[in-house]
């Protein structure tokens, strides 16, 4: 029973700390999506901020491994927020530049923030 208590607080401190996710859907064979990969790797900043604000997840449409929830219509490359098994904000088509994406995940971040309405307790 002991252990069961200390899994459970575990899991529940995990949770409070789960970094919202972003799906980047892109495909081997679109130049668009190589363009805007090669933008987010050359900011540093924007580099950081995924790293460290966000769990990142790559998925590539030429393996047919977009997952069933998404919205996904197509077109690549295409990006989705979730946090908390709930879509943050617009989902986004098309390229967009490194530093416009950078100011969107800072926003969405700050959104995060002031709308973190969790009850924390204190054993």
């Amino acid at each position: 029973m002991h252990f069961r208590l200390i899994l459970f607080i575990f899991l529940l401190v995990q949770s409070l700390h789960a970094k919202p996710i972003i799906y980047f859907i892109l495909s081997n064979d679109c130049p668009i999506c190589h363009n805007l990969m090669n933008d987010i790797k050359s900011n540093n900043n924007l580099k950081a901020l995924l790293t460290n604000e966000y769990q990142v997840k790559i998925i590539d449409t030429m393996q047919n491994d977009v997952p069933n929830f998404l919205p996904f219509e197509g077109t690549v490359p295409a990006i989705f927020i979730t946090n908390n098994d709930k879509f943050i904000g617009d989902s986004l088509k098309g390229y967009i530049p490194s530093n416009e994406l950078m100011r969107y995940l800072i926003d969405i971040k700050k959104y995060l923030n002031e709308n973190d309405k969790r009850t924390y307790y204190v054993f």
